[in-house]
């Protein structure tokens, strides 16, 4: 489970800080609207999110709100 949130959106690029485990240390990720490119600006914690697992998972979340045409501001990404 991963909390997220929406730090910056512009015509290009949407910026989301995203909490492993809903832990307070964050990690934050890009998206860029032109090109779909998804980048780790900063990893949470190399323990938590080793194999950057959330940060894959935030991506997923960003090409879907890409897709549906609106970026949530927050919310919570849980899987099984």
């Amino acid at each position: 489970m991963l909390k997220f949130i929406l730090v910056e959106e512009t015509d290009d690029v949407v910026v989301y800080n995203y909490y492993p485990e809903g832990k307070e240390v964050c990690g934050t990720i890009s998206f860029n609207k032109k090109t779909k490119e998804c980048k780790i600006i900063k990893l949470s914690d190399e323990e938590t999110d080793y194999f950057t697992w959330y940060a894959g998972h935030m991506f997923s979340r960003c090409r879907k709100f890409f897709e549906e045409g609106q970026f949530e501001k927050e919310g919570i990404v849980a899987w099984y």
